[in-house]
């Protein structure tokens, strides 16, 4: 990890302490608030899926709409549809 070396301790202790204080590990609190963005957007915009993924930081759209399916158990075609506010 980028910031544990910033700040001079070991990955390990860093993750430990980030579990210990938030909950959940370091990835998946930022998943977390990346598959949040990512709701936001498909229900609010007319973004494409891939840009949506590219914007919140997936690298590949396919891994977006797997994380998006495992997380919320729809695909985000259905979460837009289910949850469109235009």
């Amino acid at each position: 990890m980028i910031l544990a070396k910033q700040i001079f301790i070991s990955t390990n202790f860093y993750q430990r302490m980030f579990k210990q204080i938030m909950g959940v590990p370091p990835a998946q609190f930022l998943r977390d608030i990346r598959v949040s963005e990512a709701c936001r957007l498909l229900a609010n915009t007319d973004m494409a899926v891939q840009e949506i993924a590219e914007k919140c930081g997936f690298n590949c759209a396919s891994y977006f709409i797997y994380v998006i399916k495992k997380q919320l158990g729809i695909t985000p075609l259905e979460y837009r549809k289910r949850n469109r506010m235009l």
